[in-house]
């Protein structure tokens, strides 16, 4: 078993998640996951969001076990860029935390 990291996951499949992703000997077990959403924008530079995955199974087990990746359904993980760890972070935290300050002109 290895420690708990928060990492995007790149299945087969095309979709690419993010999690808590533990690796054990032969699967990725992942908690919290969700997919990463590509959405255009009003001035059309893509952006993303996040979506529940998966979205059809039942949550209190997804909660209880993670989800579970064989290692072949996997193209790669990494860790996530700070942009992301923090949507990541805000989304799944108790806490909330107020954002950079900005200044407000009239």
């Amino acid at each position: 078993m290895s420690p708990i990291d928060i990492l995007v996951v790149k299945l087969v499949t095309g979709e690419e998640l993010v999690g808590e992703v533990e690796t054990q000997s032969n699967v990725y077990i992942i908690k919290n996951s969700v997919l990463i959403v590509p959405q255009p924008s009003a001035t059309g530079s893509i952006q993303f969001g996040f979506m529940p995955y998966p979205i059809f199974l039942d949550k209190a087990d997804l909660d209880k076990n993670g989800l579970v990746i064989a290692h072949d359904k996997v193209v790669y993980t990494g860790k996530p860029n700070s942009n992301v760890l923090s949507n990541y972070k805000n989304m799944f935290s108790k806490i909330v935390t107020p954002g950079k300050p900005s200044l407000i002109l009239p």
